[in-house]
């Protein structure tokens, strides 16, 4: 059977404020289940986020597993490790996470670090025989279909597939829930120095209605004239 994983994260509710399960993330785990498939759900991060993260047990995967990479660890980094030790066929995730840095990046690096191909914007994934057939959505509307690579690719979510996890509604309570710690290296982030923000400064000239009241300039000396005194005006001469 062809192995599936699909990255979650916690992100939190507009309304209440709570954590949750993003919304391209529970579509990601949908669509593999429509698939037939039975995707393994996988997070970098707390074990705190098991809570949240359990909805997608609702969804149909079988097992959440938890990298605990402490406060300081990359999660991109454990995501490599335990990815190119697994290597599962399909991996699946939203296009962005709702909270961190570069989040829309992590596809793309998982991709170019695992020799996987990344396609974006998938909106159905379905089996063909002995391969997978993809369709994703472009620009304008239209539909693409392709086929997966023998390798496995990394699959994002187009935001039009999130209306597909209404109304699939599993028990949250089956399936099992792992956390190990991991050794990760130190998140990037951290050895930048934190530094407060600062105002940017004003325009320099408030935007104007420029139209009517011009005047027919007959020569160039007379056009060179007007464009040294707009200059004057603005203070950038």
């Amino acid at each position: 059977m062809t192995r599936c994983t699909v990255l979650v994260s916690t992100g939190r509710n507009p309304v209440t404020g709570r954590p949750r399960l993003p919304p391209e993330e529970a579509a990601a785990i949908s669509l593999a289940v429509r698939g037939g498939l039975e995707p393994r759900l996988l997070h970098a991060g707390s074990p705190d986020a098991a809570l949240a993260l359990r909805r997608g047990l609702g969804l149909g995967s079988p097992a959440l597993d938890i990298l605990d990479v402490g406060v300081r660890g990359d999660p991109l980094a454990a995501l490599i490790a335990h990815l190119q030790g697994d290597r599962p066929e399909i991996i699946l995730c939203g296009a962005r996470a709702e909270a961190g840095e570069c989040s829309g990046m992590v596809p793309h690096r998982l991709g170019a670090a695992l020799g996987r191909t990344v396609i974006t914007r998938c909106l159905d994934l379905s089996r063909d025989g002995a391969s997978w057939i993809v369709r994703t959505r472009m620009s304008g509307g239209t539909r693409r279909v392709l086929g997966l690579p023998p390798c496995g690719a990394v699959l994002t979510l187009a935001t039009g597939a999130i209306t597909a996890t209404l109304g699939s509604r599993w028990d949250a309570d089956r399936g099992t829930v792992t956390a190990w710690p991991v050794d990760a290296p130190d998140d990037p982030r951290h050895a930048r120095p934190a530094r407060p923000s600062r105002r940017l400064p004003p325009p320099i000239a408030p935007p104007r209605d420029i139209a009517g009241g011009g005047r027919v300039l007959k020569d160039a000396g007379e056009g060179a004239e007007a464009i040294l005194a707009l200059l004057d005006e603005i203070g950038l001469r």
